[in-house]
């Protein structure tokens, strides 16, 4: 029991850290967006 906890435990951690990169990936493009009228 307390094995599968564990292995649930770090699949989450997996989870959010793939979550956090999306994230992280999507904001910086929406910022280059927003950003690029402003060099042209």
């Amino acid at each position: 029991m307390g094995g599968m906890k564990s292995l649930d435990n770090k699949r989450l951690k997996e989870l959010e850290a793939e979550n956090r990169m999306s994230l992280a990936q999507i904001f910086k493009f929406h910022f280059n967006l927003f950003l690029l009228p402003t060099y042209v």
